[in-house]
């Protein structure tokens, strides 16, 4: 899985101590999104880890089938708070 984040992306990742992770949601009609945390969930010890030459980790759940590329960017409606992950440029999992 190749890592493409954007330089903001990489600064809020670090300012959150450095984690970031990543799962599949089930949304409307069967479309399947990509949700990211830098809270790690409580059964984060068993998530596969992934370092990155950026200075952060990303973690996923174990079975997860990984995209071939994950982009990483910041959104938010007022304040860029929030990481958006896409699946190979794709806002759904495909």
């Amino acid at each position: 899985m190749q890592i493409q984040a954007t330089s903001d992306a990489k600064k809020l990742i670090r300012a959150r101590g450095g984690m970031l992770f990543v799962w599949i949601e089930a949304g409307m009609r069967g479309l399947r999104f990509l949700r990211t945390s830098t809270e790690p969930p409580e059964d984060a010890l068993n998530w596969e880890r992934t370092e990155t030459s950026e200075g952060f980790l990303v973690f996923t759940p174990p079975k997860m089938r990984k995209p071939r590329t994950l982009g990483l960017e910041v959104r938010g409606f007022l304040t860029k708070l929030r990481i958006n992950a896409l699946w190979n440029g794709c806002t759904f999992v495909v």
